[in-house]
């Protein structure tokens, strides 16, 4: 279990403990961090180790059905806590002012909500911007993960979008995080200008051997015309004159083929002799 859970885990733990809670109250969840970026869709390596949820505690008979499940599906004891998001309610508002969207996942005793995109914009600046005290390393990344959905690109893309979420991101409480976020935008311009120009040095090369192909396709074209002229000398001399127009003929009716460059449209010219008209009686 130390490499964490996939979302459909988290689904069939959340059915089991919506059935043990049929004789008791209903819980509401409030998800946040891992599992909320997982049930986006965010989130590559597709795991994490709990749903953390912004609720007051539950009371000993719902804590009870959580541990239950726990053990019956071999889970974590805290796979579903409230413990481990900041300290209290009352700070995750006041830093993130959260908005909950309604889980498409339906159940009879739970009432599951997830933390909206600008909430989780918001939650991984602060966790990342923390990331030396906390030693968590997947809040970077899942900080870019979540900036690529929103079609960041770029450090001035990430800036632009912090402030439509009306997000400083030169703000202290975020410590070094603006800095951290212009080196690794500006190291992606440089690998994609990298990758960009081996791209092309690999046009070039595959243009050099069509080259090739060009030339040797046009030796073999001018030595089939010298042997073709050769045969037809002697064909004609031995009087199979009607043999030399019929294979003239048939040679004219054959596809003819043109090659490009790589680098623009590769078209292959096809003639055939025009079909003949049918009469309509």
């Amino acid at each position: 279990m130390g490499k964490g859970l996939q979302l459909d885990e988290f689904k069939k733990a959340l059915d089991h403990l919506d059935n043990l809670l049929a004789n008791t109250e209903s819980i509401e969840i409030n998800a946040i961090g891992g599992f909320a970026l997982m049930h986006h869709g965010l989130r590559k390596n597709g795991l994490t180790m709990d749903i953390d949820s912004v609720t007051e505690d539950w009371n000993a008979q719902v804590v009870s059905k959580i541990e239950q499940t726990s053990k019956e599906l071999g889970l974590p004891m805290d796979w579903l806590n409230n413990t481990n998001v900041m300290d209290d309610i009352e700070n995750v508002n006041l830093a993130l002012n959260p908005f909950w969207e309604r889980s498409v996942w339906k159940f009879k005793n739970i009432k599951l909500y997830v933390a909206d995109i600008e909430t989780l914009f918001r939650a991984k600046m602060l966790a990342a911007s923390d990331a030396e005290l906390t030693g968590r390393n997947q809040d970077f990344p899942d900080l870019i993960d979540i900036a690529e959905s929103l079609g960041v690109k770029s450090f001035d893309d990430f800036v632009s979008t912090a402030t439509d979420f009306d997000i400083d991101v030169t703000d202290p409480v975020f410590g070094n995080l603006h800095k951290d976020l212009k080196n690794w935008y500006s190291k992606q311009i440089t690998h994609d200008a990298n990758s960009l120009s081996k791209h092309e040095e690999e046009i070039r090369g595959l243009n050099a051997e069509i080259e090739e192909l060009r030339t040797l396709v046009k030796d073999l074209a001018k030595n089939n015309r010298a042997l073709s002229g050769a045969l037809e000398d002697i064909l004609v001399a031995s009087g199979r004159e009607e043999l030399v127009k019929g294979l003239k003929k048939e040679a004219e009716s054959q596809p003819q083929f043109e090659i490009k460059n790589a680098d623009k449209d590769t078209k292959n010219t096809h003639q055939q002799p025009t079909p003949k008209k049918s009469h309509e009686r």
